[in-house]
């Protein structure tokens, strides 16, 4: 019975070797790929010559945060990491992850050390594919929205509590560019408060939501 347990501990010890190797092998192919993708999109779109050496000192600076949505469930935030950095200079990446199952739930942001390198970044890498993937990037400012067209912010109401952010912006990119992240009104437990805010860079995307999706159901509320 000993030897049987001990073969057993081997075969689980071989097996979960095999899974990792299987992980890594598929990290190093997707990393591979995006950045030849990313190489011929820096040739195409060459970034401005800007003072590189500001060195002012860097707080969670909002101007400078992209996000980057449609992520596919085996992407981790190291590999979002050197994805970004062929581009601009990284300070930070968070993907927001469920409290139970601990998985991405298919976004995240990206924080960097100066707005040019943000706008840089979401100019040559959207639409770029990571696991066959296409990235969505939009500028993560919450205070750009005013600046572009103030009333362009949707209003979106009696949320279902199981609709998130990743639910508003996959619902509601398809109708205009994205400014900011959807937003969702939480409590103090992050429980949603059942409405949130989506906004659009311009009054014709914002108008044609509301047209498609005012009294629509989405997950069994209106």
């Amino acid at each position: 019975m000993d030897q049987y347990k001990a073969a057993l501990l081997v075969l689980d010890a071989e097996h979960e070797l095999f899974c990792q190797e299987i992980v890594e092998a598929e990290y190093r192919e997707a990393l591979q790929t995006i950045s030849a993708y990313i190489a011929i999109a820096v040739a195409a779109n060459p970034r401005p010559i800007t003072n590189m050496s500001s060195g002012r000192h860097w707080e969670q600076d909002k101007e400078a945060t992209i996000y980057v949505g449609n992520l596919d469930e085996r992407t981790t935030d190291k590999l979002i990491w050197e994805v970004m950095i062929q581009c601009g200079r990284v300070a930070n990446v968070h993907l927001p992850r469920d409290r139970v199952t601990q998985a991405h739930q298919g976004y995240g942001f990206v924080e960097f050390q100066t707005e040019e390198d943000a706008t840089y970044v979401t100019n040559v890498l959207n639409g770029i594919k990571l696991f066959a993937k296409p990235m969505r990037i939009n500028k993560a400012s919450a205070d750009k929205q005013k600046t572009v067209e103030i009333g362009a912010e949707l209003f979106v109401g009696n949320l279902d509590p199981m609709v998130d952010e990743k639910t508003l912006f996959d619902t509601f990119s398809r109708f205009g560019s994205l400014i900011a992240a959807p937003k969702i009104a939480r409590d103090d437990a992050n429980l949603s408060k059942g409405y949130g805010f989506v906004s659009f860079s311009n009054f014709e995307a914002s108008d044609e939501a509301i047209a498609n999706m005012h009294g629509q159901y989405l997950m069994n509320k209106e």
